[in-house]
């Protein structure tokens, strides 16, 4: 009663008092390590504002209309409003209209925060949010008011208005320079509001690359810094190609193979691929990835399997570069000006429709793959088109003389220990026939000599032409 009769009792932080503290308010602390007079010497109006600014909650007096009375029991700034408009204060007046409310505000009194706000006490004053905060985090009305119930308090009636875009930075934002915002820029603030960093898609400023994670050993460290060696010569080398398929669009299911021939990790990203023949070469760039130590990669036409023969795990052509089906085809990598590996597939190369040329294990050089004699054809099943090869696998052994197996480029002859012994007919002779073999008719209606004069190795090429021989 005696303060309401307009004695100075002392403040409770949120009013002006000519005497020092607040009597241990909830924001005396804060308040006086700011300003220490406000405890030394008076609770002035400055202090008040500081403990509503600090976030302690206060009356709404004076912030807003009333019309049940002249001015504002007491609030803050109701000596600077009724001196600038006494009626405010007129008990004959209209009471405290909203004039006085802004002149209120003018005059630099701070309203109660309306939960958009953090602050280092609990609860939001009655804020419109606070039941709905404090229900799903008791501590915001138990602890604190900081910065995850303003976020909350957004979430339960946006009252807050906040929005990424807006320019504004906001209280779960990092920062927001409106229409400047961008996922594709560097260095720019992101449309969700975070600063630019490591594994958000874009190489912004000190980084060497971004996948868009932050995974190691993908080419592109959690560090966004590229991972692996440059290649040298002989680093890559290329070891199986399909020139053309069978079942699927030639220009989306041809693919080569190269593996890493080194001991450590080697990085594709940058390195240049050329292919075509001499003088039409097409050529594109490999994409952030790495290879490690023995591992094989296929680089295919067509990256999706259900267009590329069944193919998964690849790298995709680019610029619409095709192995071509005639001529001699040439694969080569470059990395800069270094030639690290390449091939070219002469008519010598045992090429055939739905199956790979397949560099032998034993040849894995960069040297010997440039030898026909070293690739063989493909054998496994790969995929549902009936295609043979083993794209981005380890190639098996080509066939040899005594590995059990007749392979395609042995005959009876040059090797009777996998393909079995020649008939007759299947063997030269200087006698002529054949003593009745199967094929002796219609070798000697082709070359009358095989039957009058000799039997000669071109007769016994009839023979295997007509498939007669074992092995042939």
């Amino acid at each position: 009663a005696c303060a309401a009769c307009g004695q100075d009792c002392g403040s409770d932080g949120c009013v002006e008092s000519a005497y020092p503290g607040c009597d241990g308010c909830p924001c005396e602390a804060i308040v006086c390590e700011q300003n220490p007079g406000c405890c030394d010497v008076a609770w002035d109006f400055a202090c008040a504002v500081l403990c509503v600014e600090a976030g302690q909650v206060c009356s709404t007096e004076g912030c807003e209309p009333k019309a049940d009375g002249a001015g504002c029991s007491g609030c803050l700034c109701e000596t600077c409003v009724c001196e600038q408009k006494p009626e405010c204060c007129d008990p004959a007046g209209d009471g405290w209209t909203a004039e006085c409310a802004e002149l209120c505000l003018a005059c630099g009194q701070p309203c109660p925060k309306d939960g958009c706000s953090p602050s280092a006490f609990p609860g939001c004053g009655d804020c419109t949010c606070e039941a709905c905060v404090c229900e799903s985090d008791p501590a915001c009305c138990d602890t604190a008011w900081d910065e995850a119930c303003v976020l909350a308090c957004d979430s339960c009636d946006g009252s807050c208005g906040f929005a990424c875009g807006n320019g504004v930075i906001e209280p779960g934002e990092l920062c927001d320079n409106g229409d400047g915002n961008s996922d594709s820029e560097v260095d720019a603030c992101r449309t969700s509001c975070v600063l630019a960093a490591c594994g958000d898609g874009v190489q912004d400023t000190g980084e060497e690359c971004d996948d868009g994670n932050t995974d190691a050993l993908d080419g592109c460290s959690e560090v966004c810094l590229l991972e692996g060696e440059s290649a040298g010569v002989g680093d890559l080398i290329l070891t199986e190609v399909l020139v053309n398929p069978i079942d699927v669009v030639d220009g989306l299911g041809e693919w080569f193979e190269f593996i890493n021939a080194t001991d450590g990790l080697i990085q594709l990203s940058g390195l240049v691929v050329q292919v075509g023949v001499e003088g039409a070469l097409t050529e594109f760039t490999l994409p952030q990835a790495t290879l490690s130590a023995g591992d094989a990669i296929a680089v295919v036409a067509a990256s999706e399997p259900e267009l590329n023969g069944g193919i998964v795990d690849a790298l995709a052509f680019q610029n619409g570069a095709e192995i071509p089906n005639s001529g001699s085809p040439i694969i080569r990598i470059l990395n800069g000006d270094i030639v690290v590996d390449e091939v070219v597939f002469g008519p010598l190369f045992p090429s055939e429709a739905g199956i790979s040329l397949s560099l032998d294990p034993l040849q894995f050089s960069a040297v010997a793959n440039y030898s026909a004699e070293n690739w063989c054809q493909g054998a496994a099943v790969y995929g549902a088109t009936g295609n043979l090869g083993t794209p981005g696998n380890v190639n098996p052994p080509c066939p040899s003389c005594g590995d059990g197996t007749c392979g395609v480029d042995e005959t009876c002859s040059g090797c009777p220990a996998d393909c079995g012994a020649c008939t007759t007919g299947c063997v030269p002779s200087t006698e002529p026939g054949c003593g009745g073999c199967p094929c002796e008719v219609a070798a000697c209606d082709l070359e009358p000599s095989c039957c009058s004069d000799a039997w000669t190795p071109d007769c016994v090429a009839i023979c295997e032409f007509l498939e007669l021989c074992p092995g042939e």
